[in-house]
Formats: C-alpha cells, sequence, structure tokens
C-alpha cells in the first residue's frame, strides 16, 4: 500500500472538514465529499506492459465501457450503470505480435472502492477454462450466454488451482502463494514480483486447452553445435495443460520452483533504442566506425548468431535511414540455456518500432561468461547457419475451378523447418551467401515429432528461390518446388468445400506432405519446447555422419484440423484477415479484372484486419502466368499492423500481365497472401489463389 497516498488523503479530507467548520460568521457552510464511482483498475502485461492499448470492458447487459492503459500497462475505466459480471479485454502490441488479452470479474466494485482486475496471459487462462468454446473471445461476443458461467465460485477454484500449480514458482519470485490474487493483486510490470512469473511462464491458449510452460524449470544446453550429445527431446517436466473440462477440485501439477532473472536484455536494449536515436550517417556501423552511443551497445567480438557476424547482424539496421528513431521494446527471454555465476546464457528476442510504425524483431543470446570477460553481451548462439522451426496455419482459397482441382477453401497445417544459406565467422562465406553452385551444404535432415521417423530432407532451391533450403524426396534429390513447409494435416473448411490438399499425403512426389494425415490425437501430443533436430552435411562429406548437430525448439504446435461437420478444430477458431474483393478479381484471369502488368508497373492489394485476428504484418505476392520454374515473379512488403493497403513494384522487373492466356495453362498460376503472427510465434498464411 502507497502510506503517502493515504496519509495526503487523510490530511485532504481533515482540510475539507476545517473548511466546512469555519462558516462566514454566522449560519455555518454546508457541503458534499465526491465519492468516486465504481472503478475497475488493474494492469494489462504480458512480461512487457500492454502500453497504449485499447481495453474494453463488457457489462452483463452487452454494452461495453472502454478505456487505454497507459505506458505502464496500467488501467482506470468507470463502470457505473455496467453490471456484473464482467469480460475484460485488451488489445495491443507486445513484443513483434498483436495480442488480445481477456480478465473476468464476477462482481461490481462498490463506489469509493476500486476493484483491481489484471488482465495477464494467466487471467486469459482462466477465461478460456471459463468459455463454453475454449475461446476466451468468446466470453465477451457471446455474454448474453456466457454470463451464466462466469461466477465467484469458477472463478476462485480456477484461481486456487493455478496459485497452488505455480506456488513454488510464486515463492522463487518473493510472493506469497497463499496470499497472492492471480487477478486482483496488485504488481507493475517491472521484472519482480508477478511480473517475474509472467516473464518466465509460456502460456499458450487454444480452443483444446491451455498449456502453461515454465521451460527455466527444465534448463537444456542445446545452443550450438552438439554433435553426438544427446538432447532432451522436450521440456515437459516444466509444464501443465489445462482445459474447460478440467476438475480444479483436483490439484494440479505443479510447475518448477524457477523464477530466472530476464533483466539480461533490458540494458542491452536501452543501448540500442540511444544509439537509434541518431540518424543513419551519425550512427556509422560496424564493418566501419561506430558513434560513441552504437558503440556503446555491448557486441562481443566473436558474435556469431544463426550465421551472422555483428556487422552482418546490426549493420543492417545501423546503415539504413528506415531505422532512425527506432524504439526497441521490453526484451523477451525465450529461455535460458544455462544459468549460473559462470555461465548465463539466454535466447532473447528484441523488438524494435520504426518511425513509420513497422515492427520488426530478431533473436539473439545474451552471455555472460568467460568468454565475454564476466560482462553482459551479445554474442550469438555461435552457429554457422540459421536453423529455425515453427508452427504455421494456412488458408487457401482456390478462387476458380482448375481442371478437376475445384473452386474451394481448405485448411492445413504443420511446421515451417527453416535453413538459411547464410555463413558467417571464420571461413563462411564473405558475402554471407552461398547458391547452388559452390555450396557449402549439400543436404539437411530434420526429425522431430510430427515428422516421418526416416526425417525430412531439405536441399538447396530451385533458380529464383535461393535464400533458404526447400523440402525433397531424398538427400540427393534437388527440390521440385519452393517451399520448406512441411503439412501434417489438411481440411476442407465447410461441408460445400473441397479439400484440395487431401490427395497430396502420401505422394511420393510431394515430400512436404505428410505420407499419412498426422491426427488431431498426435498434434494434441506435440510438447511445448519440443526439440526437432537438424543434421547437416557439408559440401565433401559422404559419411553417414552429420558434419554438424543442431536442435531448435518448437514454441506452438500446428493446430488441430476437428472435423468438417462440428467444425471443432483449433483452425476453426483461428480469426483470419480478408483480402478485398478488387484484389481477388486482379489475380484472376477469368475476371476480366485482372492486373495487366508491365515494367514499370505497380500491384495494389487491399484487405481488411478482421477483430481477432492477428494484424497482417507482411503481403506476398507471386505469379507464374506461363509455367515453369524461370518465369515466376514475386515481392513481398512489410508493413505497420493497422495497414490495410499496399503497394508491390517486384522491384526493377515489372509484373507480368496476370489475365495472360498462358495463366490457364498447367503450372501456370497466381497468388496473394497476407502473413501475420501470434504471440505464440505461429504464422498464419491466408492465401488467394488462382
Amino acid at each position: 500500500m502507497n502510506h503517502s497516498f493515504v496519509l495526503k488523503s487523510v490530511m485532504g479530507l481533515a482540510l475539507i472538514g476545517v473548511l466546512a467548520a469555519c462558516g462566514d460568521g454566522g449560519g455555518g457552510v454546508t457541503g458534499e465529499t465526491a465519492v468516486t464511482p465504481p472503478t475497475l483498475v488493474g494492469v494489462a502485461a504480458s512480461g512487457a506492459p500492454i502500453a497504449g492499448a485499447a481495453l474494453t470492458i463488457t457489462c452483463s447487459d452487452g454494452t461495453t465501457k472502454t478505456g487505454t492503459t497507459d505506458a505502464n500497462g496500467a488501467y482506470s475505466v468507470n463502470v457505473d450503470g455496467c453490471s456484473a459480471p464482467y469480460v475484460i479485454s485488451v488489445t495491443g502490441t507486445v513484443g513483434d505480435a498483436q495480442i488480445t488479452l481477456v480478465s473476468v470479474q464476477a462482481t461490481a466494485p462498490a463506489a469509493g472502492s476500486p476493484l483491481t482486475v489484471n488482465v495477464t496471459p494467466l487471467t486469459h487462462a482462466i477465461a478460456a477454462t471459463l468459455a463454453s468454446t475454449g475461446d476466451p473471445l468468446d466470453l465477451a461476443a457471446n455474454i448474453a450466454t456466457e454470463k451464466t458461467g462466469i461466477t465467484a465460485a469458477a472463478i476462485k477454484a480456477r484461481k486456487d488451482a493455478l496459485a497452488a500449480a505455480l506456488a513454488d514458482t510464486l515463492t522463487a519470485a518473493g510472493l506469497d502463494a497463499t496470499k497472492f490474487d492471480i487477478i486482483s493483486s496488485t504488481f507493475s510490470a517491472d521484472r519482480t514480483g508477478m511480473d517475474k512469473v509472467l516473464d518466465n511462464v509460456k502460456v499458450e491458449v487454444t480452443s483444446s486447452g491451455v498449456n502453461i510452460t515454465n521451460p527455466g524449470g527444465v534448463k537444456v544446453d542445446d545452443m550450438g553445435d552438439k554433435g553426438a550429445t544427446a538432447v532432451a527431446a522436450d521440456l515437459s517436466a516444466g509444464s501443465i495443460s489445462i482445459s474447460k473440462n478440467t476438475n480444479f477440485a483436483t490439484p494440479l501439477a505443479k510447475l518448477p520452483a524457477t523464477a530466472d532473472d530476464n533483466s539480461v536484455g533490458d540494458s542491452i536494449r536501452d543501448l540500442l533504442t540511444a544509439c537509434f536515436a541518431q540518424a543513419k550517417a551519425t550512427r556509422g556501423s560496424i564493418a566501419g566506425t561506430l558513434s560513441a552511443a552504437c558503440q556503446a551497445v555491448p557486441i562481443a567480438s566473436d558474435y556469431l548468431h544463426d550465421g551472422r557476424t555483428g556487422s552482418q547482424e546490426l549493420d543492417r539496421f545501423l546503415t539504413d535511414a528506415k531505422y532512425d528513431g527506432a524504439k526497441f521494446n521490453k526484451p523477451e527471454v525465450i529461455r535460458f540455456f544455462s544459468n549460473s555465476a559462470t555461465d548465463s546464457r539466454a535466447l532473447i528476442k528484441f523488438t524494435l518500432v520504426r518511425a513509420d510504425g513497422v515492427v520488426e524483431s530478431f533473436s539473439s543470446v545474451g552471455e555472460q561468461s568467460t568468454a565475454t570477460g564476466g560482462t553482459k553481451k551479445l554474442r550469438g548462439n555461435q552457429r554457422p547457419f540459421k536453423v529455425f522451426v515453427n508452427g504455421f496455419v494456412n488458408k487457401r482459397v482456390q478462387i476458380e475451378t482448375r481442371g478437376t482441382t475445384a473452386k474451394s477453401t481448405y485448411y492445413s497445417t504443420g511446421v515451417n523447418l527453416y535453413v538459411g544459406f547464410l555463413e558467417g565467422g571464420a571461413g563462411g562465406s564473405a558475402s554471407g551467401t552461398t547458391g547452388v553452385t559452390g555450396r557449402k551444404v549439400d543436404y539437411v535432415k530434420v526429425t522431430g515429432p510430427g515428422l516421418p521417423a526416416t526425417g525430412v530432407f531439405l536441399n538447396p532451391k530451385l533458380a529464383g528461390c535461393d535464400s533458404y533450403y526447400a523440402i525433397a524426396t531424398s538427400a540427393t534429390a534437388t527440390p521440385v518446388r519452393c517451399t520448406s513447409l512441411f503439412r501434417m494435416s489438411s481440411r476442407a473448411a465447410s461441408a460445400t468445400d473441397s479439400d484440395n490438399y487431401n490427395s497430396l499425403f502420401g505422394n511420393t512426389t510431394r515430400p512436404e506432405f505428410a505420407a499419412v494425415k498426422v491426427t488431431d490425437a498426435n498434434l494434441v501430443a506435440i510438447q511445448p519446447f519440443s526439440a526437432y533436430k537438424f543434421e547437416v552435411w557439408r559440401s565433401g562429406n559422404a559419411t553417414v555422419t552429420p558434419s554438424h548437430v543442431f536442435y531448435e525448439r518448437l514454441r506452438s504446435r500446428p493446430n488441430t484440423m476437428g472435423t468438417v461437420a462440428a467444425k471443432d478444430g483449433e483452425i476453426d477458431k483461428v480469426r483470419w484477415n480478408t483480402l478485398s474483393a478488387d484484389t481477388i478479381a486482379a489475380i484472376n484471369p477469368l475476371s476480366g479484372k485482372a492486373f495487366a502488368g508491365g515494367n514499370p508497373s505497380s500491384f495494389t492489394a487491399n484487405w481488411t484486419n478482421e477483430k481477432g485476428a492477428a494484424p497482417t504484418y507482411s503481403m506476398q505476392v507471386q505469379t507464374n502466368p506461363t509455367g515453369g520454374a524461370t518465369t515466376l515473379s514475386q515481392d513481398q512488403v512489410f508493413m505497420p499492423f493497422s495497414a490495410t493497403s499496399i503497394v508491390l513494384t517486384n522491384g526493377t522487373q515489372g509484373w507480368p500481365n496476370m489475365g495472360s492466356t498462358g495463366a490457364t495453362t498447367a503450372g501456370a498460376f497466381n497468388l496473394a497472401q497476407l502473413i501475420s503472427r501470434n504471440q505464440y510465434d505461429t504464422q498464419l498464411f491466408a492465401d488467394w489463389f488462382y
């Protein structure tokens, strides 16, 4: 409690009393003391404060009250005339994603006594278990039917169960688990107390349930080249799962007693912001000479992260005027590889917001060890190549029937298995790139949950798609398509649609599809932070022993498909942004409004960012109107979350005529794709194609 505030309030009331008693010599003075209206207050935070975010309180009758969080994520909203129960929703930017978190309150505050209702990933988890659909956003959308489940008893049961499961983590963060209220206890987004818990605990909400993980409970050093070293497959010992069907009267398993100090990147973030407060001409570069402010950013002399040297990592930002005035948000520690007095290494995501509103991020390893002279520095993961794995979901809309392939809307889900050509550091490519000719890696084999036991092979890409490795039929085969997306399952969007991917599962010429669709049960069984093993064979290595072995962690598993009839898959709860009718017509050769192309020419795409959907951060157009790999034209642009229109120029190449007669032949296609990401690092691809 802020005792100084209480003292000032008491003194203020006493002074009012003195003034009221003074009168003007005769009949005295009467007056009234204003009473604070019923108010909800609290903090919206996901480790980092959700600052400047739109907040909506949905009342039991469906009416709403609105507000905005301040720079510290705090809010205060008058709820006079708004009856309980309440659903509180906050939408804002955290890191490189825009998120919506939900909290609940069963009873109304009394006038003069503000009621604290925080909004965090843990309150979002509680809301998910109260929603009949498992979707927290449905509590507000369907308040008329959902409000019966938002009771004080139901909320308390969930708070008590989670507090017990988090007891050791709360204690490690300096809190009394027996007294702390996940929803109503006051806290600040300052890396201490409850905020420290939020920094450590990762919460993923899907319609199938909620996964709560404390990856610090099982620290695994899988940072660099592990060779023959065995590495734990997942971090499941640090996870619990709950859902709307959980019996909260039965104790949940306890999460580990770990609350690491996640401020490891905060000082670096402040120094980065100070550096980029300067103009490009002043900042300089790592390859050349840095300004004093930029030189203060602690970059290790042997920096190497995913094939990038310190110069390759940061000079792309330092030497570009687009980053003048860029602000760096509170960094997210994804997990610690090690954390001791002599060896502390953490994977940190740094997010910047450019002056034009574009949000970008990069990850690196912060280290404090003998290798860094005992000081905190960015040193990277010391890997010569970039390897990455993340979940994806894809909505495909085929806008016309072609041959036997029906006009249809259908979904797919799987993992993106990414290996880049970039190789930096000692012995690496001076240019940072290698292609099919003179490549330094022949192929990569990936194994992990949901993948074939024999592995998925990644080989150098076709001409025109030469920035990463693609899925091939074998270790020696050249990929026949430009994709690193391994599709585990698919489904038609509705009973009137067809699943145009269905026949490709098990097709030996389409290695980017599983041999048999992975069942929803097996998808759900994929644990948070499961390990995917990347075995790399360099050119000239004809042995069975890989040249390098790297492990990557999947933060968010692929979505379940459910059934068409019930529409009960996680995929059915994904909210998608919508391409405009004129943009769809522009890529349709049969519309009579197809884009005519030319050089120079500009393709304008328009779309709607739907309520509750992850905002579009990138737009891509591909066109291949005559078929064949060499005729592919493509352009991709990144934009602010608020954007609903973008112009793509395809560089100096211009565009082909998307309505040309060749566009109807085999192998030809036009595609427009909206790309989003959620807070769990899952990519969302919404495609419209002919």
